[in-house]
């Protein structure tokens, strides 16, 4: 899956807990995110910096709030493609090594093989 499939597949499964996702649909994903978190926190910054004013900076980050909940939901469907619940990720370390290893080959009882 490319960066773009994965950020258009991602926010059209907005809220979606259930099926699976790819590795790469979560990390293609992931890095969207922090693309998105860095540049509006450098765009925060120099909205402070000319206006003086923190007010902006707020009005700045304000986008990032729409990945939260696609940003969670991938990271579920992730975690059931290793067969496991989503209540996983609250297990910080558990939870990464989830995200990294490869899916369960196959059907589980979350559903059949997410598609490339």
């Amino acid at each position: 899956m490319t960066f773009v499939d994965s950020v258009k597949t991602c926010f059209r499964k907005y809220a979606d807990f259930s099926g699976r996702a790819t590795r790469s649909e979560f990390w293609w994903f992931y890095l969207a995110y922090l693309i998105s978190y860095i540049g509006l926190a450098v765009l925060s910054g120099i909205l402070v910096s000319v206006t003086g004013s923190a007010a902006l900076s707020f009005v700045a980050i304000l986008p990032l709030l729409g990945f939260i909940l696609p940003l969670l939901a991938v990271n579920v469907r992730r975690n059931h493609d290793s067969d496991k619940s989503g209540w996983w990720l609250l297990v910080p370390f558990y939870n990464l090594y989830l995200l990294v290893i490869q899916g369960t080959p196959g059907d589980n009882r979350f559903g059949p093989p997410p598609a490339n």
